[in-house]
């Protein structure tokens, strides 16, 4: 979830610009979190609640929404999605949406579940009650996999694998230089879905050398800046951890009353394996 939040942090002053960024500083005066940070912070807040019973999926479902709502509420200025703000204020029922949305705040679920099949559960779980679309679960699962998978120890080479059998299939011959060299907007707004963005995100960490790297490299594509870093970030803080100073940097543009979520955290996480 640190790598997740970072992520967003970093990757928020490029948003939807598709300058090549190269050489910034990782933070700025400009850095801060966005609705990406708020919702990984209120599904880890969730499962926090539900720890004694994670798979009491109605109740699961009741929490995330409340959560959702809370810290949405306590951070209305932030640029919330129209479908989602709508969702989140004004009382609308789930969208039948494949935006990328879905996959930027599931990270917390690879760090609590024990199994894929637990990943798998709780990722649809908490997914559908704002995205419906069958790319959202698509998408969701696959960056909750993903930080699975890291943290418990698999290869770069085996994420890939398995994400192309389970997932995404072009990612088996999708690679960094290309994608760099040719992502730009387009008129229908593909590169804020799931699925025109989470194999990019995927394939900036697998094609990185460290977590500084990694959310770099996601950042580099231009476009859904934030929330490409904090896909990648997740997966990268799963595989790598990061550095104690980034950690610094993070809480020092962390708003106060999310402090204590973040913390909290630590108590239902699961230990990485340490490369």
């Amino acid at each position: 979830m640190l790598g997740a939040i970072i992520g967003d942090m970093v990757g928020h002053p490029f948003e939807f610009k598709f300058e090549k960024a190269e050489g910034f500083p990782l933070f700025s005066k400009d850095s801060g979190p966005t609705d990406d940070t708020y919702m990984t912070l209120a599904i880890a807040r969730t499962l926090i609640l539900n720890r004694d019973n994670l798979f009491d999926i109605d109740n699961l479902k009741k929490t995330a929404i409340n959560q959702m709502k809370d810290i949405a509420n306590n951070h209305r200025d932030t640029q919330w999605g129209e479908r989602f703000y709508k969702w989140l204020f004004e009382g609308g029922s789930a969208n039948y949406s494949c935006g990328n949305g879905a996959g930027m705040r599931i990270s917390p679920v690879g760090w609590v579940a024990e199994s894929e099949e637990q990943v798998k559960i709780l990722s649809k779980a908490l997914t559908e009650i704002s995205h419906t679309h069958p790319e959202a679960f698509i998408g969701a699962e696959c960056i909750a996999m993903c930080v699975y998978l890291a943290r418990i120890g698999k290869s770069k080479e085996s994420i890939r694998d398995y994400v192309a059998e389970h997932y995404y299939p072009r990612i088996k011959n999708l690679h960094y230089e290309w994608i760099w060299s040719t992502y730009e907007a387009d008129e229908n707004g593909y590169y804020v879905t799931c699925q025109g963005s989470i194999p990019e995100s995927v394939v900036a960490f697998l094609d990185s050398t460290d977590f500084e790297d990694a959310i770099r490299k996601a950042i580099k594509y231009g476009g859904d800046t934030d929330t490409q870093a904090c896909m990648t970030g997740a997966i990268a803080e799963a595989y790598y951890g990061v550095p104690y100073e980034l950690e610094d940097k993070m809480l020092e543009h962390l708003p106060s009353d999310l402090i204590s979520t973040y913390y909290a955290f630590d108590t239902i996480k699961k230990k990485r394996i340490k490369r």
